[in-house]
């Protein structure tokens, strides 16, 4: 399976600055560019080359593109690099939601072209100067599959993430990945964010921020920073957040009413607790694919029964086309 000898970052921000920093210890060949100037002067002091205008950014033909750009800028960069886009150049992103920039590549006619990713990474914090190597390093990664998504696209990304950042890929589709992620990702950022407010707005809030320990600072370690980035991440994700919020909303207000009228609240503890020692104790297990020996009606309905059962690519053998995969 082929290893991407080229890559191209739009977007030097935490994540893209990460990966370009990371494909640079591993001797791939990375072209970036970023909106900011200042943004370029250090993305060069750190040796990544980057280009000073965004028509350069393909001119060396590379055989990944990767968008790094929040998703509001997706369409503007996207149609700028458009006429300058070589034939052979697979595009990704590492947008956090997938549905919207899938359409959106549908409509610029790169769906054949297009393979999204979402690696499970990063912090409270932004920009190309919290950007590190290892950021990346042994995260998983969701791999958007549609109809009209390149096998080759697919191949370069878990060869590249498997390979350089000792990662995972998991396979889904986009509305899948987009559901999951409003559990898991952003409606812990609106309850860190609510969280902050009924603390700050309290009659008690000074006594209580004196006293706040390890749970109030895990709870609301997301909540805050960046507020315009965070906003713009969980209203991209609207429909699914939406009715993730309203399950949370009804399971506090049956706490609260239980509460008040003296009821037994110990579902509120147990079932949380099963949940985690699920979690806990889950044994997987581990297996190779021939990915070459699947014919085009099979090799994406292979990875997404293999994604819709929690499983993962976990390596690509050296020299081979096998998958090994973990569920």
């Amino acid at each position: 399976m082929r290893r991407p000898e080229s890559i191209a970052i739009v977007g030097l921000g935490l994540i893209g600055g990460s990966l370009a920093k990371r494909l640079l210890v591993r001797g791939i060949q990375v072209v970036s560019w970023d909106l900011d100037p200042q943004t370029r002067a250090k993305a060069g002091a750190a040796g990544i080359d980057c280009v000073s205008d965004i028509e350069q950014v393909c001119a060396g033909e590379p055989d990944l593109l990767i968008l790094a750009v929040p998703l509001h800028q997706i369409a503007g960069v996207a149609g700028a690099l458009l006429p300058n886009l070589p034939a052979r150049t697979i595009v990704s992103d590492v947008g956090s939601v997938k549905a919207p920039i899938a359409a959106l590549m549908a409509e610029l006619g790169l769906a054949s072209r297009y393979v999204g990713t979402h690696p499970m990474a990063g912090s409270e914090q932004s920009g190309f100067d919290w950007a590190s190597a290892d950021l990346l390093l042994g995260a998983p990664w969701v791999l958007t599959l549609m109809p009209e998504t390149p096998r080759t696209g697919v191949e370069l990304m878990m060869s590249m993430v498997t390979r350089d950042l000792e990662g995972r890929v998991h396979p889904l589709t986009n509305d899948v990945h987009d559901a999951s992620v409003a559990l898991v990702s952003h409606l812990p950022h609106a309850v860190a964010n609510e969280l902050l407010t009924v603390v700050g707005t309290s009659e008690f809030a000074a006594v209580a921020i004196g006293l706040a320990a390890g749970s109030f600072r895990d709870g609301t370690r997301v909540a805050g920073t960046n507020p315009r980035r965070t906003e713009a991440m969980l209203l991209d994700n609207k429909e699914w957040l939406e009715a993730a919020v309203r399950q949370a909303i009804a399971g506090l207000t049956r706490f609260a009413d239980a509460l008040a009228a003296g009821e037994d609240v110990a579902p509120f503890f147990d079932d949380p607790a099963a949940i985690k020692v699920r979690i806990q104790t889950h044994s997987r297990q581990s297996g190779w694919i021939d990915f070459a020996a699947l014919d085009e009606g099979q090799w994406q309905s292979e990875l997404l029964a293999l994604g819709a059962r929690g499983g993962l690519v976990t390596a690509v053998e050296p020299g081979t086309d096998r998958l090994q995969v973990s569920w």
